[in-house]
């Protein structure tokens, strides 16, 4: 598809879309480096409720997500739960500050 409709502008995400579909059922790959410079693997939170966010400091009622997450954490963290925030921000910048009023 990406190659037949090359002249499409969607055609780019035609990869990304196909990865996708082939993770139904897999296990999550989700390793890197924290902001405070430590390492972690999903694998390391194992019998854990994972939620995942992937988030930017830019997106839309940002504030508001934060608030909703603290509000979920608090309530369930006691059940298991641990929420593991994968920032997009390209200025680290913007990740510090968001880390430091929060």
């Amino acid at each position: 598809m990406a190659e037949q409709f090359a002249q499409n502008p969607r055609a780019q995400h035609v990869p990304a879309v196909l990865r996708r579909l082939r993770l139904t059922g897999q296990e999550l790959q989700l390793a890197g480096p924290t902001h405070d410079g430590k390492y972690l693997s999903i694998g390391d939170l194992r019998d854990k409720v994972v939620l995942v966010v992937f988030w930017s400091s830019a997106t839309d009622h940002f504030e508001d997500h934060v608030a909703l997450l603290k509000q979920a954490y608090g309530k369930f963290a006691a059940a298991g739960l641990e929420i593991v925030g994968v920032n997009l921000d390209e200025d680290e910048s913007q990740l510090q500050a968001v880390l430091k009023r929060h």
